[in-house]
């Protein structure tokens, strides 16, 4: 089984476990994975099951879809690690993995934001059936933001800067994971105490450190008794 991981920027990262013989991508609420971008055609790519291999075409869209930097012309299978760009989103091809399972349901508008910060800020939510496994924090340690915080509150929250190198914190019922999104523009790995972060979840501890698009970053956590 595959998943896809979809961010565009904003502070949440949306999970799609590839589970039908086709999954249609566009701008149309009928799509199974609904883009809602000005260069999103309204039936943008399709992702097909085809025996084991997830096979990805664009449906001649007006802008193109790119598959790790590569605009596709044809029917293209996608691997763990494929990186396709659609408008302004990114979708990260992932492998199902039980510890990455649970994620927040974001929705993704038009937005013009060019300086994406290094870690954003989630919104404030619904805690009612949040886990009780205490409260986490984010504390920037190097950049233009070193100093400053952010607190982990939603199922899954991202750092980093889309299109150059994304890492999703998700909040489970026992504790808090580190997965891998994106790398497109960034010479380094992420790393979590300077061992990379792969395509399979690292579990974070107190002070545990990150370094995202080349920043580092602290994770401290306070579990409830």
């Amino acid at each position: 089984m595959m998943k896809l991981i979809l961010t565009d920027g904003e502070s949440e990262a949306r999970e799609f476990p590839l589970h039908k013989p086709k999954t249609q991508i566009g701008r149309r609420s009928s799509n199974d994975i609904q883009l809602r971008g000005r260069e999103v055609s309204g039936q943008h790519a399709t992702v097909e099951l085809q025996g084991e291999n997830f096979i990805l075409t664009d449906c001649n869209s007006t802008n193109g879809t790119t598959v790790n930097g590569t605009r596709i012309n044809e029917a293209t299978t996608l691997t763990p690690g494929s990186s396709i760009r659609i408008g302004k989103f990114t979708l990260t091809a992932r492998a199902v993995t039980n510890a990455a399972s649970n994620v927040a349901v974001a929705e993704f508008a038009d937005g013009d934001d060019d300086d994406i910060p290094v870690a954003m800020p989630p919104t404030a939510q619904n805690t009612d059936n949040r886990p009780n496994i205490g409260n986490a924090v984010i504390k920037i340690q190097s950049g233009a933001k070193a100093g400053s915080s952010v607190n982990i509150t939603k199922p899954v929250t991202t750092i980093g800067r889309p299109g150059v190198q994304v890492v999703a914190i998700n909040r489970q019922s026992e504790g808090f994971y580190a997965l891998h999104v994106e790398t497109m523009q960034c010479e380094d790995q992420a790393t979590v105490n300077d061992q990379v972060l792969d395509d399979a979840p690292v579990k974070l501890g107190h002070g545990d450190v990150l370094c995202v698009a080349g920043t580092e970053v602290c994770f401290e956590v306070e579990f409830s008794n």
